[in-house]
């Protein structure tokens, strides 16, 4: 199985009073298998902090790209 750029979900999108965005989601269409989510700060210019289930960390070798 291979994981395609275009097809993603991302289905719950919070925005906190301190300014942070959390984001979580999942690709290909298996939520259980292909999760992930996110931190974001307002204006920071960067990910914070980011978490992703084994099987997603199995695919991608430079999480910083």
């Amino acid at each position: 199985m291979t994981l395609s750029k275009t097809s993603h979900l991302i289905n719950q999108l919070l925005l906190t009073p301190m300014g942070g965005i959390k984001i979580k989601g999942y690709i290909n269409g298996e939520p259980q298998k292909f999760k992930f989510s996110a931190l974001l700060q307002y204006n920071s210019g960067k990910v914070d902090s980011m978490s992703y289930s084994p099987d997603l960390a199995d695919r991608f070798r430079d999480w910083e790209k």
